[in-house]
This record gives structure tokens, sequence and C-alpha cells, in this order.
């Protein structure tokens, strides 16, 4: 390791919470696979990696983090570690409940949130509670002549010992977004998984979240072709997409089946990855007609190199990429 390196590795041996067993063979075995696409992380993928690994080892002054939280938190994240960013100094108390944003990833259209809540006062938190919480970018317009912004939030972990929930939070659109600043709503905690928030809300966090690359191609093309499992498109009208390490958004004005649609992102090495449908909206009008739509996927593992990648398939539709950045005809892939 380089001085910095073991500066920061001495750091976090140095807190009263210890760093996890093998934690310097793991981080150690990351950084030396760590592919060179990567590098577009714009603070530095290195020391972002190092930033996320340490997460709450450097602890803050308001709530520390206990080593199993740590693993917990490095389990959900997984192998997207390395394209999260640590949030520092966003603490609230509302109702005795102390709530502290501790990490972060987003694209142009996901954002996906982890928090943690103590109770400062009792004992009201606990494995499975009920939490109410929203994410979405500042300023999203909202109403029924717009896309709406759909999301989840749940209490994941419970660390006995401390008492500190670990709740996560998802939000998928608006669809292509540049925006970079958030606002994390607290509605509250409950008793019951599913009750109304009782306790410990009310409040709006605003966030900044950086923002991962991204490519973004104009396509305006008819989906034509079927789905891999014979699934007819419905001529769905595509305007946009755009790629990120983390997943795909594209966006179109008709069509009713994108939620269906399968999708592969082929490479210049000519392997093919696939994505998983996450999530989708429309806007229609009152007789039903769609004007507006979007639609996610998210990758399974991170797409590490997205100026690798040379045409994608949606459906049995093949667009293809080429090295300026342009979009060719899509046609139907053969077989």
């Amino acid at each position: 390791m380089t001085d910095f390196d073991e500066k920061l590795r001495q750091m976090a041996t140095a807190e009263d919470t210890p760093v996890p067993d093998g934690f310097d063979a793991r981080l150690a075995d990351t950084l030396s696979g760590l592919p060179g696409g990567a590098r577009r992380l714009r603070r530095g993928l290195r020391i972002a990696l190092i930033a996320a690994c340490l997460c709450a080892a450097v602890v803050g002054t308001t709530m520390a983090v206990s080593p199993t939280m740590r693993e917990y938190l490095a389990k959900f994240w997984g192998l997207f570690l390395p394209y999260t960013q640590d949030i520092d100094d966003v603490t609230y108390v509302s109702d005795g409940i102390e709530v502290k944003v501790i990490s972060a990833m987003a694209d142009g259209t996901m954002a996906k949130v982890y928090i943690q809540a103590r109770d400062l006062e009792g004992d009201r938190l606990y494995d499975g509670m009920g939490s109410s919480c929203s994410l979405h970018r500042k300023g999203h317009p909202s109403g029924p002549s717009k896309p709406s912004t759909g999301g989840s939030c749940r209490c994941v972990a419970f660390d006995e010992e401390t008492g500190i929930a670990l709740i996560e939070v998802y939000a998928w659109g608006p669809y292509s977004s540049g925006a970079a600043d958030m606002e994390l709503f607290i509605g509250g905690f409950s008793p019951e998984e599913d009750g109304e928030p009782s306790f410990g809300g009310g409040y709006t966090i605003p966030l900044q979240i950086e923002l991962l690359e991204r490519r973004a191609f104009q396509v305006h093309t008819k989906l034509t072709a079927v789905d891999l499992d014979g699934t007819q498109l419905d001529d769905v009208v595509m305007e946009s997409f755009e790629i990120s390490p983390i997943g795909l958004a594209a966006a179109g004005s008709s069509g009713s089946d994108y939620s269906h649609i399968s999708i592969r992102v082929h490479l210049e090495d000519g392997t093919v990855r696939s994505a998983n449908f996450a999530s989708s909206n429309a806007t229609s009008y009152a007789d039903g007609t769609v004007f507006e739509w979007g639609a996610y996927w998210d990758f399974p593992e991170p797409l590490d190199d997205i100026d690798a990648v040379t045409g994608v398939t949606f459906g049995t539709w093949y667009i293809p990429i080429y090295e300026d950045g342009t979009v060719g005809e899509g046609y139907q892939l053969s077989g």
C-alpha cells in the first residue's frame, strides 16, 4: 500500500471499534482488481473506494458505527461499493430519534441511500420495524401531467448491541436528470412493519449526491421487434436512452410494453451483459393515451467501462453504438 493507504488504515485501527477481520486483505484484493474504465469516478476511484471501505471506521462525532453494521453495509453494496460515496455531517434528531445519512449512490435516474436511525430516549426501534421515507430530485415537478418518482424505503438490518437500525432508500426517476441536489423526506417510524409512521419524522434532509458518469443517446426509434420471450413490443417509440456503470434508463413517447423489454448490452470484447428491469412509469391522457414514459434496468454487476459499449439490444431490436458516440439505425437480430 502507499503511505496514504497506510495512513487511512492506521486511522481506522485507532478507533474504538476495530476494523473487521480480513479488512486489509479484502481491500488489497479489491484495489488490485480495479478495471481501467472505473477511473472515471470524478474524485478518484482509489480514494473513493478506500473511503467507502472505511465507511464509519473513521467515525463521526454524532453516531459511531458498530463493526456489525459496517459489515451489513458492505454486504448490501456488494460489488457496487467502489461507486458509492460517504455522506458526512448529515444528522437530524426528531422526537428522540437520531437519523444519520451515511452512504449513497446515484446516476441520472436511480438513487440509493443508506441511513442509520437510533433511539436516544428508549427502545422503539427494532429489526423489521416500519419506516417511511422518500428520496427525490430537488425541484422535481409533480402533478398529473408529470412523470412520478417511484421508490422504496425499508429497514434492512438492526444492531442489537448499539440499537442502530440501517434503513435502505431507493428512488427511480425522473429519467435522464442531471440534477445532483436531492431531498430525503423522513416520514417517521412505526411499531408495525406496515403501520403508519407515529414517531421520529416529519422533516426533509437536503442531500447532494455526486452522479456517476453516463453516456446519453438520442435515438427516436420504433421497437417493432418481439421480446426474447416472444412478447410483441407493440410499436414502443423510444426517444432516448443512457447508460451508467449501474444501470440503463430509457425514455419514450408511446408504447405500453416497455416494462417487459429484455435488455442486453454488447461490449467491444464480444461479451454481452444483461440488465434486470427495475422500475417504470408513464403519464397518460384521460383517454388512456400514453404520451411520456420512462423505464430503468439495473446491472447485476457494475459495468465498469461504459465506453466499451458497442450496442444495446432491446428485446430483439439491436441499436449499434459507434466509436464517436453516435448510434446507427436499429434492426432486428436474426436467430
